[in-house]
């Protein structure tokens, strides 16, 4: 995790290319510091099966993501993305904002 707003403007400039380039860079706006957003980000990659198993959640790949957010019901999703104000990321070489409540391409 990078906060953009301390890091070289070269940096970001970087993480911009790298996104257009492959599926590894999103953008996300949180009232949380770094450290407290890395920490409740990590909470969400362990999931539970229906069946009992486990398995990791590959939220950070904006494959899975988009996916995601359009199949979580609204409590779901409040879950999940209740302390990111707005996420962003490239999907199909489209921008998608995912917000609290709904996620769509705009």
């Amino acid at each position: 995790m990078v906060d953009s707003e301390t890091v070289a403007p070269s940096l970001v400039s970087e993480l911009y290319a790298l996104e257009r380039e492959l599926p590894a860079v999103s953008w996300l706006f949180s009232s949380q510091n770094l450290d407290g957003l890395g920490q409740l980000l990590q909470l969400k990659l362990d999931v539970t099966l229906p069946d009992g198993r486990s398995a990791l959640l590959r939220f950070w790949d904006p494959r899975v993501l988009v996916n995601l957010a359009q199949t979580l019901d609204n409590g779901q999703r409040e879950d999940f993305f209740g302390y990111i104000h707005e996420w962003y990321l490239l999907h199909d070489g489209k921008r998608v904002w995912i917000g609290r409540q709904n996620a769509h391409t705009q």
